[in-house]
């Protein structure tokens, strides 16, 4: 008997497992902090004029951090990773469910984060009227 704090063969894995959350918060915090609530939250699909920060400064697309990391939809692997390193950190047995999410949100990024997903969405809340 002994938990991942009272076995020194789980350390590594409890400090893999928090690193990953560490650096899975600092992207989802880094893309807040560039694209803001709306921008976070499909405010442009709900018709909200969504603008970041570098936006005011007439840059075209967000090139600061983690958009300058040169992945895609940096939120989303941020999740995946927080995920992921909650179940190593915890020690879990199975990592079917981190498995799944990966799929889930490797599925969102194809269908909602390119032009043609961007179409669909904006005419699924294209009736939905904002304050």
């Amino acid at each position: 008997m002994g938990g991942m704090l009272t076995n020194p063969d789980k350390h590594v894995q409890l400090a893999a497992g928090m690193l990953l959350i560490f650096a899975g918060q600092a992207l989802n915090y880094a893309t807040f902090k560039a694209l803001g609530a709306k921008g976070v939250y499909y405010g442009y699909e709900f018709g909200y004029h969504v603008v970041s920060n570098e936006m005011l400064h007439n840059t075209a697309r967000v090139s600061c951090f983690p958009y300058n990391l040169n992945i895609n939809d940096p939120q989303y692997w941020g999740v995946v990773m927080c995920i992921f390193g909650i179940y190593l950190a915890v020690g879990a047995s199975s990592f079917l469910i981190p498995v799944f999410e990966l799929f889930w949100y490797t599925m969102s990024m194809q269908v909602f984060e390119n032009e043609r997903g961007r179409r669909w969405a904006a005419a699924i809340y294209s009736h939905r009227k904002l304050n």
